[in-house]
């Protein structure tokens, strides 16, 4: 027998809000027992699955939170270790593409390269360096481009209005790789790893769409992930983007910073990649309409972009209180294999756990906002703090648009 799956929760979808809510808990309840039991987990993966698992001599325990149920599985460890070595071989299969080592490959390129003072002729230099050739440009967009299977590279050329800035002709570049949803998160691991290599350890992680930053003096190169793009590479000049971007903050009220939350993987490390760098502050929010979604998208970020920036990114804790900070409102985590929400009841602390991914966020979100509602009329009356505990990361932004209660 391979293994037996027992449905303990299950959708009656008569409510898809009860299925919702009732599911996340069950998951919790079911991994807190077998916490109290076995101890953490020792794996992710159930048989084929994300999940918490336990594995001992004669059988592998996992619990899976699928989209309509919940899932007690009890699996023979040569099934757990079949699956496996059928996983491992997909892997291999795909990294040893040929398409995909092409990709590597211009990466790889990118990360190297410098286009000096970003001319046609600069430009011209970086598509023949990556092999791919360059097409027409179009002549409308002013956009160059070339490419290789499902990847494609393009140029963008600046605006007169930009060129104020300090671009030179393109205002930077861009490399796409439109991938299956299966294989996404492996590329994407498979291409930081290479960036790693050549790049070192980058300036700062974060989200959305999972980003890694490598900031240096003339060029700043981007890797990040899109369930509509696949895996994307940004390069550009790196005082003129900033310009841009400080002069939009300062002059465009609509004008939000990319980012929702950003890590430095290593406080130890030389801020010489940092000299000169602007750090947009945070709008503050003061509705509770602006407030709710500014949690839903970061803690969505940090349920989805979490797991696929380890080890850069390993743990956010965040506390909201009241203004005075004398009543707690939520706090909890953000980790690669599970998030934590604890709120009040009484007197009494209650803690969920739930596993990686947005529909974990959902109802740590839903949680949440119910919670601070009940110690402030208004987000005025809220104060937050939030630090990364593992050494040597430093959380950069965390953008919730409160008052930091504590300068961290």
């Amino acid at each position: 027998m391979d293994y037996i799956v027992v449905t303990v929760a299950q959708a009656s979808g008569l409510d898809e809000a009860d299925d919702r809510a009732s599911l996340p808990v069950a998951y919790f309840e079911v991994n807190t027992e077998l916490w109290k039991l076995w101890d953490a987990p020792t794996g992710v993966r159930v048989a084929g699955e994300i999940g918490a698992s336990w594995t001992f001599p004669n059988v592998v325990v996992g619990v899976v939170a699928a989209a309509r149920s919940v899932e007690l599985w009890l699996i023979n460890p040569a099934e757990q270790m079949r699956l496996a070595d059928i996983e491992r071989w997909a892997i291999v299969e795909f990294t040893t593409s040929v398409e995909w080592t092409d990709t590597v490959a211009a990466v790889a390129v990118l990360a190297q390269i410098d286009p000096g003072g970003w001319t046609r002729t600069d430009v011209d230099r970086v598509f023949h360096a990556v092999g791919w050739g360059r097409e027409e440009e179009n002549d409308e967009s002013g956009t160059a481009k070339g490419g290789s299977g499902t990847a494609s590279l393009h140029a963008f050329r600046a605006s007169d209005y930009q060129r104020r800035y300090g671009y030179g002709e393109f205002e930077g570049m861009w490399l796409t790789a439109d991938l299956p949803e299966e294989v996404l998160d492996l590329a994407y691991s498979d291409l930081l790893a290479e960036c790693v290599r050549i790049l070192g350890t980058p300036s700062y992680v974060g989200g959305p769409k999972a980003f890694a930053t490598w900031r240096r003096d003339t060029t700043t190169l981007t890797l990040s992930r899109s369930a509509l793009l696949g895996v994307e590479v940004d390069l550009y000049p790196t005082e003129a983007k900033e310009n841009e971007e400080y002069s939009n903050a300062k002059w465009d009220e609509c004008w939000e910073p990319s980012d929702l939350w950003r890590i430095r993987p290593d406080r130890t490390s030389s801020r010489a990649d940092l000299d000169g760098m602007w750090f947009p502050s945070d709008r503050k929010v003061t509705d509770w309409e602006s407030f709710d979604r500014n949690v839903q998208r970061l803690f969505t970020s940090l349920a989805a972009d979490m797991p696929v920036l380890h080890p850069h990114a390993t743990s956010i804790i965040w506390v909201i209180v009241s203004a005075d900070e004398q009543i707690l409102a939520a706090q909890g985590w953000f980790e690669a294999t599970r998030s934590r929400v604890e709120t009040k009841n009484g007197d009494e602390l209650e803690f969920r756990d739930f596993p990686p991914g947005p529909a974990a966020a959902e109802e740590i979100v839903k949680l949440t906002q119910a919670a601070v509602r009940t110690v402030a009329e208004t987000p005025d009356g809220l104060r937050y703090y939030a630090f990364a505990p593992s050494t040597p990361q430093a959380l950069m932004d965390f953008r919730l648009g409160l008052a930091d209660s504590v300068n961290r």
